[in-house]
């Protein structure tokens, strides 16, 4: 927990998640996002996430978090601007995995659990729906199983309930975008930025979406 007590380390964190928010968007930038016009308002929205992964996790996992983060807003930025989900940014998104299940080692989780439940969520998100590609062409992009095998080596039995989240609010949100007049029907959009959103919201809240979709199984 942060020590909100110590305003020297709530103004470190406030400064790690600036940095963290230039970082992602630097990386956004730099494979084919638009600068944001008005880039300071970021600042002190990733100070807050810091404190946010601060107060969760406390300390590698927290840092370990707040990159996340980072890595997750380069992706959905990238992917709003070029329906694009880049390679190099999912395979640093799945690297995250083995520091973050390490930390989770040290904080006294078993081994053989632990590399179950991330390496069998990875297989479980992705091989469906890569399957789905071949026979449903269209239904997904590539990038977007990609992103979601990473995201499964890194959320664990979470990222099935966050994919499911995703799928919502995609859903939704083409639904308003048809009846504003926003959207037209079988036009395809960017479904990136909705699965980096639920894959945070999976992050902060992992207990509560693997108690709230699998109950008791387990």
């Amino acid at each position: 927990m942060l020590p909100f007590s110590e305003p020297w380390r709530t103004a470190l964190w406030l400064c790690a998640g600036a940095a963290a928010f230039l970082f992602g968007e630097r990386l956004a930038i730099r494979y084919g996002a638009g600068a944001l016009a008005r880039r300071w308002v970021g600042l002190p929205a990733g100070g807050l996430v810091a404190l946010g992964c601060a107060a969760r996790f406390g300390g590698v996992q927290a840092v370990l978090a707040l990159i996340a983060c980072a890595l997750l807003y380069a992706l959905g930025r990238v992917d709003a601007a070029t329906m694009v989900l880049p390679d190099p940014l999912c395979a640093l998104l799945g690297l995250l995995a083995l520091p973050w299940v390490l930390a989770a080692r040290l904080g006294g989780a078993a081994w053989g659990p632990l590399l179950f439940e991330h390496t069998v969520s990875a297989v479980t998100i992705s091989l469906p729906l890569a399957l789905l590609r071949r026979v449903w062409p269209g239904c997904l992009g590539g990038g977007d199983v990609k992103f979601l095998a990473a995201a499964g080596l890194w959320l664990g039995w979470a990222v099935v309930p966050a994919f499911l989240l995703a799928t919502l609010a995609a859903g939704a949100w083409s639904v308003a975008g048809v009846a504003a007049g926003r959207l037209r029907p079988g036009v395809q959009f960017a479904f990136g930025p909705f699965l980096c959103a639920a894959a945070v919201v999976a992050l902060f809240g992992s207990e509560e979406f693997i108690g709230w979709f699998y109950g008791g199984m387990l």
